[in-house]
């Protein structure tokens, strides 16, 4: 694991450096990969800062995907990256931060999830991608391994609803409960806040359905999940 801190103004040359790459030749496959692949938008990855470092880099980010991650504000507070090679020892690294207390894309989605008095709450930096590359943009993504309470009080700034859309596997079966028992356990719902989960087909995410499914289906079942709060 590597143990390297970037300073900020580290962070934002690199991301700059890696939005500079990812639309030049050396950064065509990276690039390929994004739009054909997992089917985002040059608007998403541009709003996101999403970047490549290249092969040649002096560093060991070097054939990566840049997804950092910001503040509330728009801050960079860590570089997280995965390697274009699936089967990378290390395919996905990131530097070490606080990740009870952030959640990924609130800086782009807070407007939206306050006028839609609602949050779309995904698991990975990837799956806020997708569905803000189809229009729904009321969407973060944990940087915590389940929703944290802290992560609730900065979400509840904007919305008092909740919605988890997490993969359909054993972790996100458990951050669901997880969720549950957060709720149970801090009384949010007599709080005021509402709690509901959408379900998706088995072993899918919400990048891997949106690329099956048109987005009125995922819609469909973001409002039905909201037909019965937890």
């Amino acid at each position: 694991m590597w143990q390297h801190e970037f300073s900020e103004d580290d962070r934002k040359k690199i991301v700059m450096a890696g939005k500079n790459s990812l639309f030049k030749d050396e950064g065509r496959l990276a690039l390929d990969y994004l739009l054909k692949t997992r089917k985002f938008n040059k608007h998403s990855i541009d709003a996101f800062d999403v970047g490549y470092c290249p092969l040649h880099a002096p560093h060991q980010l070097r054939g990566r995907i840049i997804t950092p991650i910001h503040d509330y504000s728009g801050n960079i507070i860590s570089i997280s990256t995965r390697h274009l090679d699936e089967d990378h020892p290390m395919r996905f690294w990131h530097e070490a931060f606080a990740k009870r207390f952030h959640v990924y894309g609130l800086h782009l989605s807070k407007k939206i999830i306050l006028q839609k008095n609602k949050v779309v709450i995904v698991e990975g930096e990837f799956d806020a991608l997708a569905l803000h590359s189809v229009g729904i943009r009321n969407v973060i993504a944990l940087c915590s391994k389940n929703l944290s309470l802290s992560q609730v009080g900065v979400l509840s700034r904007y919305t008092n609803n909740f919605i988890l859309l997490l993969d359909e596997d054993p972790a996100g079966i458990k951050g669901v409960q997880s969720a549950k028992e957060l709720w149970e356990i801090n009384f949010l719902k007599e709080k005021g806040l509402n709690l509901y989960v959408a379900s998706l087909p088995l072993k899918d995410d919400p990048n891997d359905f949106l690329k099956k499914h048109d987005v009125k289906e995922l819609q469909k079942i973001l409002i039905a999940s909201q037909e019965e709060d937890f």
